[in-house]
């Protein structure tokens, strides 16, 4: 016999409902990520290129989407679990560490210019930051919780097929470096944030507003890498 309340039951239900949201928009879904990975892009020093112009301005605020968050989160438990987020964000306060050194990392394997690609001024990457900026900084929690746990639920196995991808780019290690530590924390991440997320919501409503700021967010994520993908010499990226 089910003994569980049936609020907890519709809970589950609900963010089963979530997840399931989001991963239809998993990365590998794109057939231009699958050709990537596979190292059958036309090019895939292109392909390196274009995920370096479109998505450094996503991974250079992304610390601010997760300081943003914070300020909404009155349950210090879940609170906690954004902080250490964060810290980890920031390489556990090494400066050599902090992800977006890494991803600049990357940046410089390429031949490229970090600076020259931190505001990335009509990247898609950048209209997506700026999106998830004005979702976590407005909140409330629910909502900002949600954009969060889309990205990170989805940006764990992106980068395990960027991983196999970039090996054909003939990237050295301290290249790669970014994707291989991204690979493995964001899968906890994900669980963490699905923790804070359930907490936040406390209501019917709550749930479908999160459920709809998750797929909103996941499609536009998927939408970037996508494109980012689908790059190939002589047009950096397609639509």
């Amino acid at each position: 016999m089910n003994t569980e309340p049936a609020s907890h039951v519709l809970r589950t239900i609900d963010f089963d409902a979530i997840d399931a949201v989001i991963l239809s928009r998993a990365i590998g879904n794109s057939a231009a990520m699958r050709r990537f990975a596979r190292g059958d892009a036309p090019s895939s020093r292109v392909v390196a290129e274009s995920l370096a112009r479109e998505f450094y301005p996503f991974c250079f605020d992304f610390s601010l989407f997760l300081a943003a968050a914070i300020s909404h989160m009155r349950d210090e438990r879940a609170r906690l679990l954004l902080v250490a987020n964060l810290y980890e964000e920031h390489g556990d306060l090494d400066p050599s560490r902090i992800h977006p050194e890494l991803f600049r990392a990357f940046v410089r394997a390429l031949g490229l210019d970090p600076a020259a690609l931190e505001i990335g001024e009509g990247t898609a990457g950048a209209e997506a930051a700026a999106r998830v900026t004005a979702i976590c900084r407005n909140g409330p929690a629910h909502r900002a919780l949600a954009a969060l746990y889309a990205i990170e639920l989805l940006f764990g196995p992106a980068c395990d097929l960027m991983k196999y991808g970039l090996e054909h780019a003939g990237l050295p290690a301290q290249g790669m470096e970014f994707f291989h530590v991204h690979a493995g924390a964001d899968v906890v991440h994900a669980s963490q944030l699905r923790t804070c997320l359930v907490s936040a919501c406390k209501t019917s409503v709550h749930r479908q507003e999160a459920l709809a700021i998750a797929a909103q967010v996941a499609d536009m994520f998927y939408r970037l890498f996508d494109r980012i993908a689908s790059a190939r010499p002589g047009l950096a990226s397609v639509a």
